[in-house]
């Protein structure tokens, strides 16, 4: 059976192609970015990308099998992986000049490895604004903080079903909200 942290490695790798990382390469030189952090970083496969289009980049993931799998699969001279939580952001004593937080990361804070019965929907919307707040403070004047979510109309695409196909994962599953505890399954 493949762990939770594995099966978000594979599903972050076959959501975010070559296109995607393209793009974000173009958004971030356009804004004059070379110091890149990506908070959430996972398996690392999106911040290596960026590391090696020629941005000095850190990756920090809370999960030790998150991080693990990065080093192992995606090193390079000018990244670096880190064990942390962003909320503690300042103990890097650096700014940067973008902050990255995608695939859901920022709302999946509070929740990573819980049941939605242990789901407390005041905890998270108190960890989402800590969140913003401490990315906020490591931007330099002018920084630019990249946030990503599933969209309403991802959600509501053939009813929420999401499909999700490669070598190691053959995923079907469904979005559903429960939009008075401000929930996402």
């Amino acid at each position: 059976m493949m762990s939770l942290s594995k099966e978000w490695i594979e599903v972050s790798i076959a959501s975010s192609g070559k296109g995607f990382v393209r793009e974000l390469s173009n958004l971030l030189k356009k804004n004059n970015a070379t110091d890149i952090l990506e908070c959430g970083c996972g398996g690392g496969h999106i911040i290596y990308q960026l590391s090696k289009n020629g941005f000095n980049c850190i990756g920090i993931d809370l999960t030790k099998e998150m991080i693990d799998y990065a080093k192992q699969n995606y090193s390079n001279k000018n990244l670096e992986y880190l064990r942390l939580n962003w909320i503690n952001l300042n103990k890097l004593n650096k700014k940067f000049d973008s902050i990255i937080c995608r695939g859901n990361s920022l709302v999946c804070g509070t929740s990573w490895e819980k049941s939605k019965e242990k789901f407390n929907s005041k905890e998270a919307e108190i960890f989402i604004s800590k969140s913003i707040k401490a990315m906020f403070n490591q931007l330099k004047e002018n920084g630019l903080l990249y946030l990503d979510t599933i969209s309403q109309r991802e959600i509501d695409n053939d009813g929420g079903a999401i499909k999700i196909k490669t070598v190691n994962l053959d995923l079907k599953g469904k979005i559903e909200y429960d939009w008075e505890k401000r929930l996402r399954y």
